[in-house]
């Protein structure tokens, strides 16, 4: 599968497919992270082992040499925004082991900014939001639980194709996939399964710690 080359050039704003369809968000300040557009590649031999029609893959999982999946393509903007604005600083918030956290701070670091990342057991009255939301939603803390299909998904994937899957999302979407291209309506269409997960290693873009 395709992995992002050491050192590839970041893609400037104008060259943005998004630029080039609105250019109004040319003027837009944007801290460029991302290497775009990523790859699209065929699933071939996940498709066959299933007896499912084309199967295609969207390789956000190498939209950036920091940290890959989606979040660079937000967290551009909103570096560039807090830059542009003389902030020194950015503060972002998520559970325990938050990949948004994570990526915020690799990439805040490379823009100059300080970072910080607060989770939710930092979160005061936390427990009255969840309980509040409970009320209308149903338990959201268990939403990330893995499921049985995703963890199947998960291994598939893994197994047949090398692309490397998590619980909480994309195994989750990616045992969707597989369940709507087995349906009679869907059947021998060609379908794309959009990866958002990072395939890049964060410790690459981390110091070394002493030993």
């Amino acid at each position: 599968m395709h992995a992002i080359e050491p050192g590839a050039p970041r893609t400037v704003t104008a060259e943005l497919a998004l630029v080039r369809r609105f250019p109004a968000l040319a003027a837009l300040p944007r801290h460029a992270l991302t290497t775009l557009p990523t790859p699209v590649a065929p699933l071939a031999r996940l498709a066959a082992a299933r007896g499912l029609g084309p199967l295609w893959i969207k390789r956000d999982d190498v939209s950036c040499a920091l940290y890959g999946g989606n979040k660079p393509r937000k967290l551009e903007w909103l570096l560039g925004a807090a830059r542009a604005r003389g902030r020194r600083a950015v503060i972002t918030f998520g559970g325990i082991g938050t990949h948004h956290g994570l990526a915020t701070a690799l990439c805040a670091r490379d823009a100059g900014l300080g970072r910080r990342a607060v989770t939710r057991s930092e979160l005061r009255g936390l427990d009255d939001q969840v309980a509040a939301a409970q009320r209308h939603l149903g338990d959201g803390r268990v939403g990330g639980a893995p499921t049985e299909a995703g963890v199947a998904a998960l291994r598939l994937f893994a197994e047949r194709e090398g692309v490397e899957l998590e619980t909480t999302y994309t195994a989750k979407t990616a045992a969707a996939l597989l369940d709507l291209a087995s349906r009679p309506a869907y059947r021998g269409l060609p379908l794309l399964f959009w990866n958002t997960y990072s395939a890049i290693d964060p410790a690459d873009a981390l110091p070394r710690l002493p030993d």
